[in-house]
């Protein structure tokens, strides 16, 4: 979420406030009202903050699973011409039998870190998972929040409308 929005979101809860302050409420309306708005700012800010942190976190993991990629690709290359280079060797056993059992060696090293960055990659991937699910947890809290914002307002423009109402009368 961006700075803006938080910063709109607050000046709404400080107008709300400032608009119960205002009124002829109780003093025990009024700071019921003024914890409400405080308490669900602080979520809001809570949640904001948690969500920025998932998100770089997410965009971390990315680039984590993007340099996996990029080795894997480099290493499954070479994993390529260690195996072109086995079976030409091959056919000269007699005279490059040392050459042939390193580059088996070298493959068997390859293959290994292979399987080892495929591991990582299905971590990551899981990870990248778990993230969006939170992140769209945060998004469903936030929300709610905005809701409980909305409602809060509504019930403090309904108060005034009825004092007002209830000022005319007298």
């Amino acid at each position: 979420m961006s700075n803006g929005k938080v910063a709109i979101k607050f000046l709404i809860l400080l107008f709300c406030s400032l608009v119960l302050a205002g009124c002829d409420n109780t003093a025990e309306q009024e700071d019921k009202a003024n914890d409400q708005a405080k308490e669900a700012q602080a979520k809001l800010t809570e949640v904001s903050a948690i969500l920025e942190k998932t998100q770089s976190e997410k965009e971390n993991l990315e680039t984590e699973v993007a340099k996996i990629s990029e080795q894997l690709e480099k290493t499954m290359l070479g994993a390529e011409t260690v195996l072109q280079f086995y079976e030409e060797s091959k056919t000269q056993v007699d005279n490059l039998a040392n050459e042939r059992d390193a580059a088996v060696a070298e493959a068997m090293d390859t293959k290994k870190m292979v399987e080892e960055l495929t591991g990582q990659l299905k971590d990551k991937a899981q990870q990248i998972r778990e993230y969006e699910e939170l992140i769209e947890e945060l998004i469903t809290n936030i929300k709610e929040l905005e809701s409980t914002i909305e409602e809060m307002r509504k019930q403090s423009t309904e108060k005034t409308d009825e004092e007002v109402a209830d000022g005319n009368n007298v």
